[in-house]
């Protein structure tokens, strides 16, 4: 064989490689959207605007009656309420049941087993599994039977809520990153359904009585969100309009953290900040408006038996001095660094979790080890939200009876600066950290707010009564140590914590003021959470963007600065399955359409003309066509023609411009993919076409848009989009241009 036949064969075995790669590719890249988020369907709020317009808003104003404009208007707060009322109802129910279950994990009341140790049973009534235990600190020593029946109950209510979202896996997690997508603009079925709210309100108050390394607040939004969404099916004006739901979902999630928080108004503000991609000003009203309500349900019902709204109630005799803020300033950069710990170790665990797919397994290991390790110590054994209201106090303030509460932070009413103590929060800070990483996101209902106030709350203490050692070792000469309170650190530290795992600044300070009622250290709230935020995100993004990425979900995050160098060409879809103008006949276009499994066909002139004239929509126009030949069964289909032509005058054809949306947002091939990523999030669009003078060259839609960011097919090209209608030869041409420069450029990877 000489020299030019071996060649010629090395030549033809790399292109038959690089054929190979390209077809693997394409099979890859082109329309794999489609296949990995085909069940989340994208909400096109231009369009559903419109529709509400022509359902709702234009009736009601052409309509002479005032009582169908008062009733109109009526139903937008009366919802809202409603879900703010339910709401509340929950959490309050929550509330009580979880302090009784988590006594049983000690003991129970010997007068009546249902009740709880402290408000209802009295301590000499409460029959401790540690026959050792006073009542104020759960062992006084190693007690083998208390500690394995803690551990068995524990157990026990961990794997009945695993149980439950066994029974209905919706209802798993926090349900923050599946609101997030939602109000991003995609259906999520099941999410939000009745069954999803009743399982997740049976799982979280025996996830939160297991005593796990958890909390009810952002499963609290989910429920309220759950309510949001059933409620809007008593209106036609919410229930069929995917829009006008979601802003009603966005108010479910300011009700939720009003009512998780006895937060109001930071409801709202998380609501606009951290879960809704479109908020407008009618929405915040409404957000406020449930908010309110579910305030002032939590009030009245009182679930905490303090007669108080706030959770953490504090009084602060005087503000933080000057020096303490450059502490306060440590302290975000240690929230910073352990928010951004737990954001990586608990995604790496739970993609291994993911792996391994044992999720009944891994709760069992998990409620476990925290039980077991929870129990000999203090300041963990007992739930996190009674001993983060100990660690905020300040023991100057406190009366006796509360003083007898504060276990060993006070030295009468002085703060008690002992080494031990510091090792025992420290101890407990980082196992709760600990916990909190293998915890959230396993296979029951839970939520991080409270874990990570307590990890903030320990270790801010520590600092605090180090603090006030220095000021009384050093005579007061730089502070004062009878103006040093260790529960000011608490609170920044908790605040820092939360800012560095959930990378939230705004809302999370008017949270943590509504929380503690401590108006004078706003400036400190405000400095701990934007700097724990800036060093997180020097690591890693924030717990909720994270958990959207391993979940797969399709949520269109802040634009990158990729996007800044990369065209709309560039990721476009070309090879369309485009309908002419006038396709044939009925039987013709059903069949092209249900032949393929896209949502949406452009229309255009004609296979070789494609001048663009509107979208259709897939499901809407086989309905239309369906009901058609239903109500005319004396005509055939097969003889009736159809154009999407408005002129057409034929009295044989069925004109379907009216099926057609004209009114399509069009881009430039060069448009900037910042400049498209403002399109999608902040119109809200779920698809642009992408025109040349007129001529369709392309389309993109917010999934394949989405679907470049998540797996990184964003590059250039060099060379012009070809539109692929009906027939492979562009294709084929295209295909073999880009086989011509491998080949001549010998880089096979380039493909």
């Amino acid at each position: 064989m000489g020299e030019d036949d071996k060649r010629k064969m090395s030549m033809e075995l790399k292109r038959a490689q690089i054929v190979q790669e390209m077809e693997s590719k394409k099979k890859l890249v082109k329309k794999s959207s489609l296949s990995e988020w085909q069940v989340y369907k994208a909400v096109s709020w231009r369009k559903d605007a419109a529709k509400d317009y022509r359902d709702h808003t234009s009736t009601v104003i052409e309509s002479k009656s005032f009582c169908t404009k008062l009733w109109a208007e009526a139903v937008t707060w009366i919802i809202p309420a409603t879900i703010g009322f339910l709401t509340a109802l929950v959490g309050s129910i929550i509330e009580v049941v979880v302090e009784v279950f988590s006594d049983w994990r000690f003991g129970f009341c010997t007068k009546a087993p249902y009740l709880k140790s402290i408000d209802a049973c009295g301590g000499g009534n409460f029959h401790y599994w540690n026959s050792s235990s006073n009542g104020t600190i759960p062992i006084d020593e190693w007690d083998l039977k208390g500690w394995l029946l803690y551990v068995v109950i524990s157990v026990t209510f961990g794997l009945l809520a695993s149980a439950v979202v066994w029974y209905e896996p919706t209802s798993r997690g926090s349900g923050i990153p599946e609101v997030k997508t939602i109000l991003g603009g995609f259906v999520m079925p099941n999410v939000l359904s009745a069954k999803t709210l009743i399982m997740k309100f049976i799982g979280l108050m025996f996830s939160v009585s297991a005593g796990l390394a958890l909390g009810k607040e952002g499963p609290l939004v989910h429920v309220a969100c759950c309510w949001s969404n059933i409620l809007a099916n008593f209106s036609s004006r919410y229930k069929h309009n995917e829009s006008q739901r979601r802003h009603l979902i966005s108010t479910g999630a300011a009700a939720g953290v009003a009512t998780a928080f006895g937060a109001p108004i930071g409801g709202v503000l998380f609501s606009y900040e951290e879960v809704s991609s479109m908020f407008p000003q009618r929405t915040m009203i409404r957000s406020f408006f449930a908010s309110v309500v579910a305030a002032v349900t939590l009030w009245q019902l009182d679930a905490t038996g303090t007669g108080r709204l706030t959770m953490f109630q504090v009084q602060l005799n005087s503000p933080a001095h000057a020096i303490e803020y450059l502490v306060f300033i440590m302290l975000g950069v240690v929230g910073g660094v352990l928010g951004a710990m737990f954001c990586w170790g608990n995604i790496e665990f739970n993609r291994g979790a993911g792996i391994r797919k044992t999720p009944t397994r891994d709760v069992f290991f998990i409620i476990l080890f925290t039980s077991i390790s929870s129990y000999p110590l203090l300041w963990t054994s007992k739930l996190s939200s009674p001993t983060i209201n100990i660690l905020f106090q300040d023991c100057t303030t406190l009366d006796p009876d509360n003083l007898e509460r504060m276990r060993t932070l006070c030295d009468g009413q002085e703060p008690a600066l002992g080494g031990m103590l510091c090792v025992e929060l420290l101890c407990s800070c980082f196992i709760r950290l600990i916990q909190m990483t293998f915890t959230f996101g396993c296979a029951v209902p839970c939520g991080l707010f409270v874990p990570s106030l307590y990890t903030g709350a320990c270790f801010g203490r520590v600092v605090g009564i180090a603090m006030k050692v220095f000021a009384t070792a050093t005579n007061n000469v730089l502070l004062d140590a009878a103006v040093v309170n260790p529960g000011i650190y608490a609170m920044v530290g908790a605040a820092a914590v939360l800012g560095g795992v959930c990378r939230v600044t705004i809302s999370l300070v008017v949270i943590c003021l509504e929380l503690t009622g401590g108006s004078q250290i706003i400036p400190a709230f405000m400095l701990a959470l934007l700097i724990s935020k800036w060093v997180g995100d020097l690591f890693t993004g924030g717990i909720y963007d994270m958990c959207i990425e391993l979940r797969g979900y399709p949520f269109l995050h802040e634009e990158d600065d990729v996007t800044f160098n990369t065209r709309a060409c560039d990721i476009m879809d070309t090879e369309l399955v485009c309908i002419t103008l006038n396709p044939g006949t009925i039987t013709e276009l059903q069949k092209e359409l249900r032949g393929h499994e896209f949502s949406v066909f452009p229309v255009v002139s004609s296979l070789d003309d494609h001048k663009f004239h509107g979208i259709l929509q897939k499901d809407e126009l086989l309905e239309y066509l369906d009901e058609y030949v239903q109500a005319n069964s004396a005509i055939s289909a097969d003889q009736v023609k159809v154009s999407f032509d408005p002129d057409v005058n034929d009295s044989n054809t069925l004109s379907l411009a009216d099926q057609m949306d004209p009114l399509m947002l069009s881009i430039v091939p060069d448009t900037p993919l910042a400049q498209l990523h403002n399109i999608f999030r902040g119109l809200g669009v779920k698809l642009v076409v992408v025109l040349r003078f007129g001529q369709l060259i392309g389309m993109i839609t917010k999934k394949s848009f989405v679907h470049s960011f998540h797996h990184g097919h964003i590059g250039h090209i060099g060379h012009d989009p070809v539109l692929q209608v009906g027939s492979r030869a562009h294709a084929q041409e295209a295909s073999g241009n880009d086989l011509e420069a491998a080949l001549l450029g010998g880089n096979e990877g380039s493909l």
